[in-house]
């Protein structure tokens, strides 16, 4: 199990477990060597205390000069065994031993702060390790979690680009909006004016109407005149070539001939007059009416000679008629 853990942590795994060891192996150390201070033998302090330096690290160190409290000791222990007496020799071993058993508890002491240190270190490696096994059991779903969460940014940057594009679209579209709003807006103007213009324009072509149809009354009221005119200078002609034949019989044949041509045209032309009345408009703007310029004739002898008729002359060689065309 802890082989799996090494391998799914890392080196910090391996790191935190060698730092493990060291602690375990220092706290076995430690304990030794206390256990040791407290049933030394009588007989043999040095030897004792000898064999103990190496165990809690109070022993010359690798170069040879003495390390921890191995210094003190060299300083209290004698060059070489002298022949004193039994009490003195007890009484140094005494003094020997107790120096040592002070310094070997301080560094106990020591040691048991570091293994306490240690011990604390070991517990938050061992949580980064728990942690670091439950991140290594996740990797899997934070992987995939890792490229839903690419997926969904390439999406919405997908989406932002379009919504972009859209927003350029919009703008123009408000362009060409507003412009054919303003353009809506002249178009409007330009209509009511052209309204204003069509109802001028209705107005005079009302008025116009009215007078056009005053207009036909009146020429045809005229053309009943006219009518009525020509008829009567008919009837003056006719009676005029009456008086003639009566005064003269020798020109009888041909004032009745000249007589009968100038009947003939009037007739004719009264009937085209009147049929040119009763045809359309443009007929009658193609042949216009004669105006009126003179008085309507009377009855009798002293009628004026009109266009058209009979007219007799008193020569002196006797008397002739002409028509005057």
């Amino acid at each position: 199990m802890d082989g799996d853990l090494l391998a799914a942590c890392g080196p910090g795994a391996g790191a935190a477990s060698s730092s493990s060891q060291a602690i375990e192996a220092a706290g076995e150390n430690a304990g030794q060597a206390f256990a040791a201070l407290q049933s030394p033998p009588a007989g043999s302090p040095r030897r004792e205390v000898g064999a103990l330096a190496p165990t809690c690290g109070i022993g010359p160190s690798a170069s040879g000069s003495p390390t921890g409290s191995a210094v003190g000791f060299a300083q209290v222990q004698p060059s070489r065994p002298s022949a004193s007496p039994p009490r003195m020799r007890e009484a140094e071993a005494s003094t020997i031993s107790g120096s040592t058993e002070a310094q070997l508890s301080q560094r106990v002491a020591h040691l048991e702060a570091d293994l306490a240190l240690l011990r604390q270190r070991k517990a938050q490696l061992e949580r980064e390790n728990e942690e670091l096994a439950a991140a290594a059991a996740e990797k899997p779903d934070l992987e995939v979690r890792l490229k839903e969460a690419l997926a969904n940014g390439a999406r919405l940057e997908a989406e932002c680009r379009r919504h972009r594009a859209d927003e350029a679209r919009r703008e123009q579209l408000e362009d060409q909006q507003a412009e054919i709003a303003r353009s809506f807006t002249q178009l409007q103007h330009v209509v009511s004016q052209l309204v204003m213009r069509l109802s001028e324009i209705n107005a005079q072509h009302a008025r116009l109407s009215e007078e056009k149809g005053a207009a036909e009354a009146a020429s045809a009221a005229l053309r009943v005149e006219l009518q009525k005119w020509r008829d009567l200078r008919g009837m003056a002609s006719t009676a005029t070539a009456g008086h003639a034949f009566s005064h003269s019989s020798h020109g009888l044949l041909s004032v009745g001939r000249g007589s009968s041509t100038a009947c003939g045209r009037s007739h004719s032309c009264s009937s085209s007059c009147a049929g040119r009345r009763r045809s359309c408009q443009s007929c009658r703007l193609r042949c216009p009416s004669q105006p009126l310029t003179g008085t309507p004739p009377r009855r009798g002898l002293g009628v004026a000679p009109q266009r058209g008729a009979w007219q007799p002359q008193q020569l002196s060689g006797g008397v002739t008629g002409s028509a005057s065309v």
